[in-house]
């Protein structure tokens, strides 16, 4: 029988099948909503933490800083409510997310961030089907292609483990939408929230910015639209002046050290994972291998219709493309920092994926059946894998 696709069905789905996952690594937790951020010994003193926390031996992960930073917001210091912050420069400027979460924590209430910190990101995650649903109706699609955001399996890792593409995916895909509607001061204001949730959305926003003078340029007429697209840009400058001017400046703040020559970051991430001594080394090679094939596959499909349709295009895939093949080029340069994790690159390539998928939508082209199984597989494995793993 065919399966009769419809929008409430798919948020049925994503919310189901998210909110199970999160169920799940909740139980695994011991019934404890600060096992998400995974905080670790070096960082974390579980002793001067203004409510229990579970740490773990070892570095634990970003989302510890997020913590910090949704306790308070603003707080510059390197050590405070039991965090030291490796550094602080790099880990306040995305301030976004922990603000978002300090808000439904009431002021950053210590016993209510934890769990504050994972609905921020739930409810992210259905703002941006909302926003992907909308695209859909303009472009005119099947709704079956609103499976697609459920494939983005950097938002599952950042929900694992409170990270902040999912707000960030979020705001992009709303100052996206009011772009395409011509509304741009709403488009400013969505611009500006994804920047401050992580500032790699400057990938995508500079692009459309440089399409829109791009345009102004050939039509030899300036437009006031462009002043707003800046304004986010200016904002995130003065943000930047003020963390610089209160905390000690560090290499990091650039995040020069993601950056390398064209492929080598790829080889050397690969090489990097080649180590099978172990079972879980093992485990981590086929995840990586798996995910990367789910990439170059994605690449393929988007890369396909650029190529055929380069010259008459819809027009709201011109945009789209410019951020696309911009965020291709910069994925090629970046370092092995980046590759090295497959939690690091699936997550970082989060939002350039969420283009890739809006231009297939403009291009009216349906999910194919085996990139649909392979999707489903993967994603499968990866939420069992995050439910497992710390």
């Amino acid at each position: 029988m065919k399966w009769n696709w419809d929008a409430t069905r798919v948020y049925l789905i994503g919310l189901l099948m998210l909110l199970g996952f999160v169920f799940g690594r909740f139980i695994v937790g011991g019934g404890d909503f600060s096992y998400f951020f995974v905080a670790g010994t070096d960082f974390v003193d579980s002793t001067q933490t203004p409510a229990p926390v579970i740490v773990q031996p070892g570095q634990g992960y970003d989302g510890q800083f997020f913590y910090r930073y949704a306790l308070d917001p603003l707080d510059f210091s390197k050590t405070n409510y039991g965090v030291t912050v490796d550094f602080v420069s790099y880990r306040i400027q995305r301030i976004g997310y922990p603000a978002l979460a300090w808000l439904f924590s009431f002021g950053g209430n210590p016993q209510l961030v934890p769990f504050a910190l994972v609905l921020v990101n739930i409810l992210a995650f259905l703002g941006i089907l909302i926003f992907f649903q909308k695209f859909i109706l303009l472009a005119q699609c099947s709704i079956k292609n609103l499976l697609y955001p459920l494939f983005l399996f950097g938002i599952y890792m950042s929900v694992a483990k409170d990270l902040s593409e999912v707000t960030e995916l979020f705001f992009f895909i709303g100052a996206l939408w009011f772009y395409f509607n011509k509304s741009f001061i709403k488009f400013s204001f969505f611009a500006l929230l994804a920047l401050l949730c992580r500032e790699t959305s400057l990938i995508a926003f500079v692009p459309l910015i440089g399409f829109e003078l791009f345009a102004m340029l050939r039509a030899k007429k300036f437009e006031g639209k462009l002043l707003w697209m800046m304004l986010p840009l200016l904002f995130l400058i003065i943000w930047k002046a003020i963390i610089i001017k209160n905390t000690p400046v560090d290499t990091a703040l650039a995040g020069s050290g993601n950056i390398g020559w064209p492929f080598l970051g790829i080889i050397q991430g690969f090489k990097a994972n080649m180590d099978v001594s172990t079972t879980k080394n093992i485990f981590q090679l086929i995840f990586w291998i798996l995910y990367f094939i789910w990439q170059l596959w994605l690449i393929k499909l988007v890369v396909s219709f650029l190529l055929r349709h380069r010259f008459n295009a819809p027009g709201h895939f011109l945009p789209l493309s410019w951020i696309y093949i911009t965020w291709l080029l910069f994925s090629i340069v970046l370092s092995a920092a980046i590759y090295v994790d497959d939690w690091s690159f699936v997550r970082v390539f989060s939002l350039w994926n969420l283009t890739g998928m809006l231009i297939l939508v403009f291009a009216r082209r349906t999910i194919t059946y085996s990139f649909q199984i392979y999707s489903w597989i993967l994603l499968i494995l990866t939420l069992g894998r995050l439910i497992i793993r710390p």
